[in-house]
């Protein structure tokens, strides 16, 4: 949500990197419990408002204003699976 919401140039490479080490362990954790898979989206879901709220503190802690609003912002468990990363603006 940083990503898409910041108009920060950096530290993008290090947020990319944060999430493409977060989806490796995400991907490991399914493939040791594949039993947890149907639980993808539904955890997803979940998880959403707790990211919005961290997206908008972070904006606001370090004044950036937001080129979306984060409360609108959603992903797909595809999105969140794969290497998909949101075209910058």
């Amino acid at each position: 949500m940083k990503l898409q919401a910041s108009p920060a140039v950096e530290p993008r490479n290090g947020w990319q990197e944060t999430v493409v080490r977060a989806r490796g362990e995400i991907e490991r954790l399914l493939e040791g419990s594949p039993s947890l898979r149907p639980a993808v989206a539904a955890t997803i879901a979940r998880e959403l408002p707790r990211a919005r709220r961290f997206a908008a503190r972070a904006l606001r802690r370090y004044g950036e204003p937001s080129k979306v609003d984060p409360q609108t912002v959603s992903y797909a468990e595809a999105q969140v699976l794969s290497d998909w990363f949101t075209a910058p603006e």
